[in-house]
């Protein structure tokens, strides 16, 4: 059913709001148990909305939020070694706003976790159990051993820096609320070994809403990217200019020069339809010439299921017969297919050095949520660049109008304007044995552009600054086309 969220925001209003401390201290999560854990689950555009609710809405004191991070180290050579699920869970550890906990300002532990992606986070609020490897999240308490840690990313709240914690305790949790890049019926039925995508009775999602419309942009490391400019050149697409006395590690950056790739080629590459680089670049490539490395997400992954159903119109066209499947993960010669279970690991492939190690060379693409920068691809050296975003159909996710001159930092202006279509509408799915308070103010605060304004993001209320409110939308199914 729908969450009833004026009902439920008037009986929070309703309820008293004194807090335990006036000014309450900051916990120890050596040896403070939590009393309440609310634990959020799914996408990873949302984080940094996620972190700014978490840190500056939950607490009654958002100065003395303790912003705890795994211990463990992530096996940058594996994408899919298991403890890389623990390793990418955050919390948020503090004394709660009363009237989110009951009438009393309580211990309270957020939490929360992309590992694998969407459709692993609604798995864990349909689970009865944790048993998913992706549902052990760092924990605090006597059980955990936690050390401090210097927060180097500020703006985590309203009130600036945490203090901040490495904790090596972990526990399988139930998730509940999971933020989904698409809705539960647009997943794939199954992964790439034929398990079910969606694990459990989906019926027992007891509530759903849209939250936002999110973009997603084509990544390319810096070999890929110079070609693509290449090929662009020998189209006539790009002036002969933007390739003039550059190389594959220092190539045109300006906007001008922003290569493209259509809708047809990438996915040509995503049905693994392609041999070779040299299928996609014929005019810079030998025939059968060129390692064309596809590096996306796990089939659970929102960002996969976007991408599945933009590019091969998988599901939307299944019932037609019309729908192509995504290429498995595996080396095919001189085209391979790598998964990673987080936008990260996407990102670090596309980065030079990449990693795993075995990337550092080949033509490297993949898609990312538009949440993500430049800056995450390693791009700030004005000299080395190593990948960035590259246009779609000649059309920018990350620069601005139709001439795409100007750099958006925010990158959703062509989204908003229904210039750039790779979008789909996001979805919440909130567990029934939930804080509904928590639930509300989470889904109130990520919606609300005022509170959480989120780049790649187009918010459906509200408007982030003059003139920004989303004008476009997909009307509730990601399958109809912009409207």
């Amino acid at each position: 059913m729908k969450l009833k969220l004026k009902y439920i925001v008037g009986a929070i209003a309703a309820i008293g709001s004194a807090a335990a401390f006036a000014a309450s201290p900051a916990l120890n999560p050596t040896s403070d148990t939590p009393d309440t854990t609310f634990y959020i689950a799914g996408a990873s555009a949302q984080k940094a909305g996620i972190q700014y609710v978490a840190a500056g809405k939950f607490f009654d004191t958002p100065a003395n939020v303790v912003y705890i991070t795994s211990s463990l180290t992530k096996d940058t050579a594996n994408f899919s070694n298991p403890q890389n699920f623990p390793q990418g869970s955050i919390g948020f550890f503090g004394w709660s706003k009363a009237s989110l906990t009951g009438g009393t300002s309580k211990k309270l532990l957020v939490l929360f976790s992309s590992a694998n992606g969407s459709a692993a986070g609604i798995n864990q609020v349909i689970a009865a159990n944790g048993a998913a490897p992706e549902a052990q999240v760092v924990n605090v308490g006597p059980t955990a051993t936690c050390v401090s840690n210097s927060l180097t990313a500020g703006g985590l709240s309203s009130t600036g820096q945490l203090t901040a914690y490495k904790c090596a305790g972990y526990t399988a949790r139930v998730a509940d609320v999971a933020l989904s890049d698409v809705r539960v019926s647009e997943f794939p039925a199954t992964d790439d070994l034929g398990n079910p995508v969606i694990v459990g009775n989906a019926a027992a999602l007891s509530e759903t809403i849209q939250t936002a419309l999110e973009g997603f942009g084509i990544v390319a490391n810096n070999n890929m990217y110079f070609a693509l400019q290449q090929q662009n050149v020998a189209d006539g697409i790009l002036a002969a200019s933007c390739i003039t006395g550059n190389s594959a590690t220092n190539y045109n950056t300006t906007a001008a020069c922003q290569p493209t790739i259509s809708k047809a080629q990438y996915a040509n590459i995503a049905a693994g339809n392609y041999g070779s680089a040299a299928d996609l670049l014929p005019g810079v490539l030998p025939a059968g010439t060129g390692v064309l490395n596809l590096v996306r997400r796990v089939p659970t992954s929102g960002t996969q299921a976007a991408s599945g159903i933009y590019f091969l119109g998988a599901p939307c066209l299944s019932l037609l017969g019309n729908a192509q499947v995504p290429a498995i993960a595996g080396s095919y010669g001189n085209f391979n297919v790598i998964e990673g279970s987080q936008t990260d690991d996407v990102l670090s492939a596309m980065k030079n050095p990449a990693q795993p190690a075995s990337l550092t060379s080949g033509y490297n693409i993949g898609v990312v949520s538009l949440e993500k920068a430049d800056s995450d691809l390693g791009s700030a050296n004005a000299t080395t660049y190593q990948g960035r975003f590259v246009r779609l159909n000649n059309s920018s996710s990350n620069y601005q109008f139709a001439d795409a001159t100007s750099y958006d930092p925010k990158r959703r202006s062509n989204i908003i304007r229904g210039t750039y279509d790779f979008v789909t509408e996001m979805a919440a799915y909130v567990g029934g044995t939930a804080n509904t308070a928590l639930a509300t103010e989470l889904l109130n605060d990520i919606q609300d552009p005022s509170q959480s304004n989120i780049a790649g993001i187009a918010y459906l209320q509200g408007t982030p600054v003059a003139g920004w409110s989303a004008a476009v939308s997909r009307s509730g199914n990601n399958c109809n086309p912009l409207q």
